[in-house]
C-alpha cells in the first residue's frame, strides 16, 4: 500500500511542474477509482483526466459472486468520485473496456473457483464465439460464462457520458474492438459525434 500511495501521491505534484514547464501542452493522467482514489492530489493542471471506471473489483478472487464488473452504474459511481474531488465533467474522460470477465471454474455455490479460474478475453473474441453476444452482456456459450460490454450497455454507457457533458470517452483497448456493425467503437462515434 505505502508504494502505491506514494505514486498516487505524486501525479498532481508532477502534474503542476510538467505543466509549469510546459505552459501550452496537453497534460493527462489516468486514475484509478479503487482503494487508492483518495490519495491523489490536486490534479487540476491535467488538460484532462481519463478515469478507469471499469473493473469494479468485486466478481473475482475465491467465492466471488460472477456477474457484471463494468455495469452503467459502476462508471456513473467512478466519475462521482472526481466530480466530488472538484473535476469538472468536462475534464474527465471516462473508460469503458472492450474486454470481458470469463470464468473458466465455479465453485459448488456457482461463485468463482480461485484466483486462477477467471481471466480477461478480448470483446472481438467474444463476438466471434458467440454470434449473438454483440447484443448482450453476458453469453454462457463460451466456459463457464463471460460478462462483458455489448452494445446496447456501450450505447447506453455513451448516452450517459454526452447528456452529462464528460469530456468524452476512451476504449480499453482498442484492438480488442470488434469490427463493423458490432463494434464498440463505431457505436460510441455514432452517439457522440
Amino acid at each position: 500500500y505505502g508504494v502505491s500511495a506514494k505514486a498516487a501521491q505524486s501525479v498532481g505534484p508532477f502534474l503542476n511542474e510538467l505543466k509549469a514547464k510546459m505552459t501550452n501542452a496537453i497534460v493527462t493522467a489516468t486514475v484509478t477509482v479503487n482503494y487508492m482514489h483518495w490519495e491523489y492530489t490536486n490534479l487540476a493542471a491535467a488538460t484532462w483526466i481519463n478515469v478507469h471506471a471499469f473493473e469494479n473489483g468485486t466478481h473475482v478472487g475465491p467465492g466471488a459472486p460472477v456477474g457484471q464488473q463494468s455495469s452503467l452504474q459502476f462508471m456513473k459511481d467512478a466519475a462521482a468520485i472526481w466530480i466530488n474531488k472538484g473535476i469538472p465533467a468536462s475534464k474527465l474522460v471516462l473508460g469503458i473496456p472492450a474486454f470481458g470477465l470469463r470464468y473458466s471454474e465455479l465453485d459448488a455455490a456457482g461463485n468463482n473457483a480461485s484466483w486462477g479460474s477467471y481471466d480477461y478475453m478480448p470483446y472481438k473474441d467474444i463476438v466471434a464465439a458467440d454470434a449473438t453476444a454483440a447484443q448482450k452482456e453476458y453469453t454462457a456459450a463460451i466456459a463457464k460464462g463471460v460478462y462483458f460490454n455489448g452494445v446496447p450497455l456501450v450505447t447506453e454507457k455513451a448516452n450517459y457520458i454526452k447528456a452529462t457533458n464528460f469530456k468524452g470517452v476512451y476504449i480499453w483497448a482498442a484492438d480488442y474492438d470488434a469490427l463493423g456493425a458490432n463494434g464498440l467503437i463505431k457505436t460510441i462515434h455514432g452517439i457522440l459525434k
